[in-house]
């Protein structure tokens, strides 16, 4: 079996409680948000663990240490602990500890009450800015009382409110505050896009007939008068001139259709129908934040853990950058009895994967991943090879490599002639069919590689619909059902792509800009990329169609101090790249975010020469602008799940098939020592669950793999109801 029974088993769970959320007698699946109607959620949080004499034991038969503080290390400081305007996994793990949202994940991945004791939904009807009666959805949300926020220093500063969370989408909704998961609340939350806007344009207008032209760095795109009306400047056709000015509708923040109706009722009213919505409270963007401090603080909220309060499981009471971080038990918590780890100690350190092992066997932390260097050495000692088990396989994050259609490197990359060659389909489906997955993955995951292998950018067994796998729908069925490496194959599209690319101006090598940053592994593999592509595409057949020169260059660069986002992957600093990207929510839809225009992975979207380089054609551009129109198609089916699935394939597989993306895997997978066993932690295939430590023991023992499959076993029982 290609993948873990308990991924798909999570995966139809989850979807059953989506579709029947809160009505205990609603159908396994429905499908069809229309017929469940006025559905109120009235469970309770039932992971809670009976009062025992003597030292907790574990499912597995490990005994809970006596001092429940959990050390571990880390190598890279956070960016920012604002939980509203991050989108990285590495920054939410703050708030996933110490902020509990409307809903959270149990240990088998069904949706429970958390900061919500109830909610109910209904289609409404209304008018939007466009004039229209369009169909939309409205949730409303029981905050459960008695919650309260305290500072870092466990001092309680004042009730959590429903205000706490309308807040909280009309800061995400504030162009001002530059949040990066925005997207998640506009073109959601009714009004949220127009309030983007509106505050985006407060922010960059300049007083109207002192317009700034200028054709290389881009014309001013707003204007204010006198009174305060902001305009949309209109150009000339070559963009020289202003032709107009178009009145911008002022959007106020109580225009943002999140409102609280009292003190602990707060209602989401949707611009259309998402009955995966509550999946989407995993999300930092949808949690609350107290609403007086993020009036005095802004943008300077959540710099560090002074300038932010917590509700949640812990209480970052410490925090040094690059020294150390201290999360507290919250003894006040509604759900503290399941909170059972009292601390988490996280010391810095930037050789942290250097000299973890060596820390974990003298004691000093709890757990560390044994990468593929170390674990023969480790599988070949009788005492550590018990020490070890597999990480969890959650799909959570899926892996795929991009090209760049609008490269921003150095002039020594040769940026132009990348853009020729990136641009000739045949030249995408050759590296696309010559690049060895199998190969690579065996870097990292040499036991069990075939495994985390995906044909499909959304994961397998992730999105079930009666029974049927979302990547077996439409058009992604016979990717997913086959390896797209093919060496002959390969060669022949190369065969083709030579003389298309000498046409249009290009010449070879085409030089390849692959970045990673400095680990064992990541350029372990990156080196494989380069061996096998200069061994497939550099023979001497294929040179004979350049004229005697080498086909391809794969040029690696350790994109180190730069840092990965906002140094390569944001910049465009880059050829191919290794990419991924994490499900914000339990949808397909969550898998077209990286792709669409105004993304910043494959750069794909920019239609003008902004940097001096012509980097699209007409058919790349027509490539993408299908792609754009299907996906917004498959958005507007929400009713019917086959539908949905059937549109949003046919979108993905648009993308596959033009070799725009080369799918490669998920996470999980690899070997790690852990006094922890993750079976008893949160769990879901999408959001912030499994960053959670709520739930979790520490125990005397390592976990071993006979239990970590003994485990896995019981969990999948557990979810089937065997």
């Amino acid at each position: 079996m290609k993948k873990y029974l308990a991924l798909l088993m999570a995966a139809m769970m989850i979807l059953s409680c989506l579709a029947g959320c809160g009505n205990n007698d609603a159908p396994a699946d429905n499908g069809n948000q229309s017929t469940n109607n006025n559905q109120t959620n009235t469970n309770t949080n039932t992971n809670t663990t009976p009062e025992v004499e003597g030292p907790h034991v574990g499912p597995d038969g490990r005994v809970a240490r006596e001092d429940q503080t959990y050390h571990s290390t880390y190598s890279s400081e956070l960016t920012t602990l604002n939980y509203l305007s991050t989108g990285t996994t590495a920054n939410l793990v703050v708030g996933a500890n110490c902020i509990d949202p409307l809903v959270e994940n149990d240990q088998y991945g069904n949706i429970v009450p958390c900061g919500a004791t109830e909610w109910s939904i209904e289609d409404e009807e209304y008018v939007n800015y466009d004039g229209e009666t369009v169909l939309g959805q409205k949730w409303t949300f029981k905050i459960r009382e008695g919650q309260k926020w305290y500072d870092y220093q466990g001092n309680e500063m004042g009730d959590v409110t429903a205000h706490d969370y309308v807040a909280g989408i009309r800061y995400v909704s504030n162009a001002v505050y530059d949040c990066s998961n925005s997207y998640l609340v506009e073109g959601w939350v009714r009004g949220a896009a127009e309030a983007w806007e509106y505050t985006y344009a407060e922010s960059v207008a300049v007083p109207k007939g002192q317009e700034v032209i200028d054709a290389e760095n881009g014309n001013s795109e707003y204007a204010v008068d006198e009174a305060g009306v902001i305009y949309e400047v209109i150009y000339n056709d070559d963009d020289t001139a202003v032709e107009s000015y178009e009145e911008l509708l002022k959007v106020l923040p109580e225009d943002v259709m999140c409102e609280a109706i009292d003190e602990y009722t707060v209602v989401y009213h949707l611009e259309s129908p998402r009955p995966y919505f509550l999946t989407a409270m995993g999300f930092g963007c949808y949690w609350p934040a107290p609403a007086d401090m993020l009036e005095t603080w802004g943008a300077s909220f959540g710099t560090d853990n002074t300038t932010m309060w917590f509700n949640g499981a812990y209480i970052l009471s410490t925090f040094q950058s690059q020294q150390s971080r201290i999360y507290t038990k919250n003894e006040n918590n509604w759900d503290a009895e399941n909170i059972h780890i009292t601390a988490i100690e996280q010391t810095y350190n930037a050789d942290s994967a250097a000299v973890s092992p060596q820390l974990y066997l003298a004691g000093e932390i709890d757990g560390v991943d044994v990468d593929a260097d170390l674990l023969t050495a480790w599988q070949a000692d009788p005492e550590l090879a018990q020490q070890l088990s597999p990480t969890r396989v959650t799909s959570d994050y899926s892996y795929f490599y991009g090209f760049n259609f609008e490269p921003r490197f150095d002039e020594q990359y040769e940026p132009a002639n990348w853009s020729v060659a990136v641009n000739v389909e045949n030249f995408r489906q050759a590296i696309k069919a010559g690049l060895n997955r199998q190969l690579l993955y065996q870097v990292s995951y040499p036991n069990n590689y075939n495994e985390l292998i995906e044909n499909t950018v959304s994961p397998s067994a992730s999105y079930v619909h009666n029974g049927k796998d979302y990547v077996t729908y439409g058009d992604l069925a016979p990717i997913s059902a086959k390896d797209s490496f093919d060496e002959a194959a390969a060669v022949e599209y190369m065969k083709k792509a030579i003389p298309e690319i000498q046409a249009a101006g290009g010449h070879f090598p085409v030089i390849i800009l692959v970045q990673y940053n400095g680990g064992t592994e990541w350029g372990s593999r990156c080196t494989l990329l380069q061996q096998t592509m200069h061994n497939l595409f550099n023979t001497d057949e294929l040179k004979a169609l350049t004229g005697g020169n080498n086909v391809i260059d794969i040029q690696i660069n350790n994109f180190g101090s730069q840092g990965f986002l906002s140094g390569t992957r944001r910049a465009g600093n880059y050829c191919l790249q290794e990419l991924n990207w994490g499900a914000d929510y339990s949808d397909p839809e969550t898998w077209t975010d990286p792709f669409v225009y105004g993304s910043n992975y494959i750069f794909s979207y920019d239609t003008t020469a902004k940097y001096g380089v012509n980097t699209k054609t007409a058919e790349t551009l027509a490539i993408h602008e299908e792609y754009e129109r299907l996906v917004a198609e498959a958005k507007k089916q929400t009713a019917d799940m086959d539908a949905r699935y059937e549109a949003f394939a046919k979108a993905e597989a648009l993308l596959i098939n033009h070799a725009f993306i080369i799918p490669y895997g998920i996470t999980g997978g690899g070997y790690q020592a852990t006094k922890l066993n993750t079976f008893e932690g949160q769990f879901a295939t999408y959001g912030q669950a499994t960053s959670r430590y709520k739930g979790q023991w520490i125990y005397e023992e390592a976990m071993s793999e006979d239990m970590y499959y003994a485990q896995l076993e019981a969990w999948n029982n557990a979810v089937n109801g065997n």
